[in-house]
């Protein structure tokens, strides 16, 4: 591993914990649960925005686990599946 991506680890393991990368969780939670509304989609391109959207949410929320898995792969050692 670089020192420069030591150091972008080193900043994404200090923000994770912060309140407000909690806080901002907490919102996109709540935006994920009102963008599963499909019922008011009215073509093919509205379903197409909404689920770009989802996985950009999706991505985010998710983004503390992915940046541990490639911490530990960038570190050299085999990322453990035992979640």
């Amino acid at each position: 591993m670089t020192e420069q991506e030591k150091a972008i680890y080193d900043i994404y393991e200090e923000l994770f914990p912060s309140m407000g990368w909690q806080q901002f969780l907490t919102d996109l939670e709540d935006s994920k649960e009102e963008l599963g509304n499909i019922d008011s989609i009215k073509d093919a391109k509205e379903l197409y925005v909404l689920q770009g959207k989802r996985m950009m949410v999706d991505t985010i929320l998710n983004m503390q686990h992915m940046m541990q898995i490639a911490r530990e792969q960038s570190e050299g050692g085999e990322y453990e599946t035992s979640l």
